[in-house]
């Protein structure tokens, strides 16, 4: 169930997310690191351009096919920018556009337009969660091959987190175009869109994000609280489930474990610690 807000809101989710983690060697920081800063509250925000989806967060934008096009659509592009240079007036901007696009070509325009987004793009801070704790696919793509390990983090009494909004990812077949960079329109909520739009096939991910435009490579802390379990993977070695579990009984965070049904293609969770601090 979910608070549903407008796009640029984002949503409030009552029920827990997971973050998944793996706990292979030769990680930057080691995992053991990357772990404790999640228990202590602080969340590494990761550029998209390190993701696996070479599409995320690089959207197409609908650019002028001619320069006709461009003459016509210019003026709600000059009051854009005047918007943002008010020193400047609407018929300077006009002139130095249809010169400097005259001169370039729209192939040019096409060109510096898509770089733009794109650098924008891999510069944004992004961090993700995951509704699916049952998902098999998401254990081995996200946690070493359910070697790894999934917090859970619970927003319910918490809406007021540092990480909020998340914005629920949507899944589609077609990607989400910006249409509205060449015109007058207001283009925040449609790149919002367009950000949280991925290919039907991941829809797998049920996946929640939170973004901090220019935000790639810093962290964010957040109140500890939020995480609220850690869930082992039905293959965590015995030596790294025994260092999260020690870890949680500092903290007095329950833990479960992942255990492959016997009968079916389905994940059941038992409980192996309760939180009771000793």
């Amino acid at each position: 169930m979910t608070d549903e807000r407008s796009v640029m809101d984002g949503n409030y989710p009552l029920s827990p997310l997971f973050k998944f983690l793996s706990l292979a060697d030769g990680q930057t920081p080691p995992w053991r690191d990357r772990l404790t800063a999640f228990l202590d509250g602080k969340a590494y925000l990761s550029s998209p351009a390190a993701f696996n989806d070479p599409f995320d967060c690089l959207p197409p934008v609908d650019i002028p096919r001619t320069m006709n096009e461009f003459e016509e659509r210019k003026s709600a592009f000059c009051a854009r920018i005047q918007r943002a240079m008010p020193e400047r007036s609407l018929q300077e901007i006009s002139d130095t556009l249809s010169t400097s696009f005259e001169d370039m070509g729209l192939d040019a325009l096409s060109d510096i337009t898509r770089r733009s987004f794109s650098e924008g793009g891999a510069r944004m801070g992004v961090f993700c969660l995951a509704e699916c704790i049952q998902s098999v696919l998401m254990w081995s793509h996200y946690a070493n091959n359910h070697q790894g390990i999934a917090l859970r983090f619970d927003f319910k009494h918490h809406l007021d987190s540092a990480l909020m909004p998340l914005f629920k990812v949507r899944y589609s077949e077609e990607r989400a175009v910006i249409r509205a960079f060449f015109s007058g329109e207001e283009q925040a909520e449609a790149i919002m869109t367009a950000l949280c739009t991925k290919a039907d096939f991941w829809r797998y991910e049920q996946e929640w994000r939170f973004i901090e435009p220019d935000g790639a490579g810093t962290s964010i802390n957040f109140d500890p609280r939020i995480v609220t379990a850690i869930v082992l993977g039905a293959k965590t070695p015995d030596q790294d489930s025994f260092w999260v579990i020690d870890e949680c009984i500092k903290r007095g965070i329950p833990v479960m474990r992942a255990v492959p049904d016997t009968e079916t293609f389905e994940l059941s969770f038992n409980g192996v610690y309760d939180g009771t601090r000793t």
